[in-house]
């Protein structure tokens, strides 16, 4: 099956690889599609050229991918919270999820997902938002609720 297929019909993709094996994913199989980049950097993983430079230069990592996926409409999520509090099971307070974009309706229609697994969605003012839930920062991978990471976002 070609990759144009698989994307075929869908809400949105989740990219979820790790960020040094991004040449190996086609920007073109996601044209007009949502991708939810729950990617994120570690300090010690050799990246892409093209990652590498644009991080250095000040952008954000979803701010990379978003140029890198010219003709996605790209949304930071999911990426702050383990994949092992996917299964947990939730107490009283609900977990916030940050949903980062520039692009409001595919950021609303993220945060429907991320309700539907049962996380309180804050949804960030810019993709370049997103780079306070990457690693390092205060609520990577820290249980928060929705009240503090929006207090943390803005």
């Amino acid at each position: 099956m070609d990759a144009e297929r698989i994307a075929d019909g869908v809400d949105f993709v989740i990219l979820a690889v790790p960020q040094e094996d991004l040449d190996d994913v086609e920007p073109d199989w996601v044209s007009d599609q949502i991708l939810v980049d729950a990617t994120n950097r570690w300090d010690n993983e050799p990246l892409p050229d093209w990652f590498a430079d644009g991080l250095e230069s000040g952008l954000s990592s979803s701010e990379v991918v978003a140029n890198h996926f010219p003709a996605a409409r790209i949304v930071k999520a999911l990426n702050h919270i383990s994949h092992w509090a996917m299964d947990a099971p939730r107490g009283d307070d609900a977990r916030g999820a940050v949903v980062a974009s520039n692009d409001k309706a595919a950021a609303d229609q993220v945060a429907e997902f991320v309700k539907d697994l049962r996380f309180d969605p804050v949804i960030a003012p810019t993709l370049a938002s997103g780079k306070h839930t990457e690693p390092g920062t205060t609520y990577f991978n820290v249980p928060a609720t929705s009240e503090q990471l929006a207090r943390h976002i803005e």
